[in-house]
């Protein structure tokens, strides 16, 4: 393992002191250019690297940003770290990834970590079933971005898509097909998302006077299993649904494994709808029919609004931002049987 080159060595080569080496690496500008000069050319001969955390201690700034996700592994969330890399690297800053598990109690633990690493600023989706994020940001002294889901009592920045208006647009698009009989598997009603999503899924019923309403609720998470296990229970309804609007496209995969089970064909005998528009939908049999949430304006927007946030110059709070999602359709949906 290569030594680190320290400040004395680079200082004893140059002949000036610790503090001259470090103010020169701080561009600090009443220092002579021949002094400035000696000590560059002594950097460069020793291959001298800055500390990040020694340097963040003296400039009260490390350039790294904490982005805390419920699941790295959910290709909805995995999007938006690359895009918010991206954004970041060209803009100077390193990302620390902290992964909750969607567990509230690792949650704050991670907060606490990204403030005990020193990052700049704080970008965060928050876990399902969270109830005291927002009290736990207030006690720490980061600037922050909420993204995706937004705590209720969240007073700051943040970015998200239009939840009620996808579901909306699920439940128009089988509507107008022909279905009555739509059946919702719901998300973890601790997630903002999934209960506006449910909320618009109930107005819809509701003003368009159906008189069939099915949902089925999962607790804490809303992955495959959840999706497979919840199709179960509708089977077991004396009346069933012609078409399945999952509350995300992880559900919808479950539910499909769990039709063909069933000896259901999709959509035949059964439509299905899924939000999100993960990469998998295209090549799922049949290709699902989904909501695309616009993930990389909303990353986008999120990480360009916390360097804003984090710019002492900068005076002017950005504004939070909803998206609008849009529908996509593929071959997982059809007009039901007659019967």
């Amino acid at each position: 393992m290569t030594r680190r080159v320290t400040l004395r060595e680079v200082a004893d080569h140059a002949g000036v002191s610790v503090t001259t080496v470090s103010n020169v690496i701080r561009e600090w500008p009443h220092i002579s250019q021949e002094t400035r000069q000696k000590v560059e050319v002594s950097i460069e001969a020793l291959g001298y690297v800055p500390h990040p955390i020694a340097q963040g201690l003296r400039t009260g700034q490390t350039y790294v940003i904490g982005f805390i996700v419920p699941d790295i592994a959910n290709p909805h969330f995995a999007a938006m770290v690359g895009t918010i890399e991206d954004v970041a690297r060209t803009n100077g800053y390193n990302i620390l990834i902290f992964n909750t598990n969607d567990d509230e109690a690792v949650e704050s633990e991670c907060i606490q970590q990204a403030v005990k690493r020193w990052v700049d600023g704080l970008l965060i989706v928050q876990a399902s079933q969270a109830t005291k994020t927002t009290e736990t940001l207030k006690s720490i002294n980061v600037p922050v971005v909420a993204i995706d889901r937004i705590p209720p009592d969240f007073e700051g920045v943040y970015a998200r898509s239009d939840n009620h208006q996808a579901a909306h647009l699920v439940m128009e698009h089988l509507f107008n097909q022909g279905h009555t009989r739509i059946a919702h598997l719901a998300g973890p009603q601790g997630a903002i998302p999934a209960r506006d999503r449910l909320h618009s899924y109930q107005e819809f019923i509701v003003t368009h006077q159906l008189a069939y309403e099915r949902i089925t609720y999962t607790e804490n998470t809303w992955g495959t299993d959840d999706g497979y296990r919840m199709m179960f229970d509708i089977f077991e309804d004396d009346i069933q649904p012609t078409a399945i609007f999952a509350s995300n496209d992880t559900m919808a995969i479950g539910a499909l494994h769990a039709m063909y089970e069933r000896g259901l064909r999709v959509p035949d005998d059964m439509s299905l709808v899924g939000i999100d528009d993960i990469a998998i939908c295209q090549h799922l049999t049949p290709p699902l029919t989904s909501v695309r949430q616009p993930l990389m304006r909303m990353a986008h927007a999120s990480i360009n609004k916390l360097l804003q946030l984090m710019d002492n110059n900068n005076d002017v709070t950005p504004e939070s931002e909803i998206f609008a999602a849009e529908f996509i359709v593929r071959e997982s949906t059809a007009p039901p049987k007659q019967s």
